[in-house]
């Protein structure tokens, strides 16, 4: 189950409980959108594997290469 739980007296907000499965529902991702819009800072508590870190960073859309070259990881969209 998601929830959401503001942080702070500013404008940022905790997402808990989001899982793979979630990013996969287009509702769920307008919703996601919707909250960085509103918010401006979204906090993903329960981060997850690479692949939904992936998965979840192409919710707010594309990701490009950033300048540093070397990654952390075997996947190319995260440094």
């Amino acid at each position: 189950m998601i929830s959401l739980e503001k942080i702070g007296d500013g404008p940022a907000i905790a997402v808990s409980g989001l899982s793979r499965g979630d990013l996969d529902d287009a509702g769920v991702q307008a919703e996601l959108r919707k909250l960085w819009y509103d918010h401006g800072v979204v906090v993903f508590r329960d981060g997850g594997d690479e692949r939904f870190q992936g998965q979840l960073s192409g919710v707010f859309g594309p990701t490009a290469e950033h300048i540093v070259k070397s990654h952390l990881s075997s996947n190319p969209d995260l440094i």
